[in-house]
């Protein structure tokens, strides 16, 4: 039988491995977007991934560009944490800030409830939507799958697959703001620092436009 002494440098050496294995999958991915609607430019869209195992962050904004900037000028700021189990994500933490001409809006999802601030009036919590998140749901996808609980903290949406494959989903989606209607998504993906990320999102409906991976 091996000596304490060799047990215990085993076990240093494994502990050793498994470490440097888990640093090994550590990766940070920053990627830089243009939208456009029309043919046009509309804004700026960058999204730093965090990835370390099953654990991930999302940190990114969003602002708007050309004629969109003269009608809305918005900016956006959105953090998310979570895991990937399973098919797909699992939100901790969402929170997404939003501010244009009109309005200004803070929602936070944790712990199963959802926090809303609009134009600095703190409205009563409420109960947190079933899914996961948007930023999420497109930025963490494994695979293409149907996702029935997709959710903006406030909003919530179906995405049904039409088609899918290892580079591309296509998806019909229903929102339940009637104001949404229903639309289509078309994902085409590719890889960076060995992450499936959306290369170019398509979408129809009152979201029609682009969002294409500039690098």
């Amino acid at each position: 039988m091996p000596s304490s002494s060799s047990a215990r440098a085993a076990a240093r050496l494994v502990l050793a491995c498994g470490l440097l294995a888990g640093q090994a999958m550590a990766q940070t991915v920053n990627l830089h977007y243009v939208a456009s609607m029309g043919g046009a430019e509309a804004g700026v869209v960058n999204v730093t991934i965090d990835a370390n195992g099953a654990d991930y962050k999302l940190a990114g904004s969003a602002e708007s560009r050309g004629l969109m900037e003269m009608l809305k000028g918005l900016r956006v700021r959105f953090d998310v944490s979570g895991r990937v189990i399973g098919k797909g994500p699992l939100t901790g933490v969402y929170e997404y800030h939003h501010r244009d001409n009109n309005k200004e809006r803070l929602i936070r999802v944790a712990n199963g409830e959802v926090s809303y601030t609009k134009n600095g009036e703190v409205r009563p919590n409420m109960p947190a939507k079933k899914g996961v998140d948007l930023v999420s749901a497109l930025w963490m996808a494994q695979r293409c799958d149907s996702l029935t609980d997709v959710h903006t903290g406030r909003t919530q949406y179906t995405f049904t697959l039409l088609e899918g494959s290892a580079d591309r989903c296509q998806y019909s989606v229903v929102s339940d703001d009637e104001d949404d209607g229903t639309f289509d998504v078309d994902i085409r993906y590719t890889r960076r620092a060995g992450l499936r990320v959306p290369e170019l999102i398509t979408s129809t409906g009152v979201f029609a436009g682009t969002i294409s991976l500039t690098d």
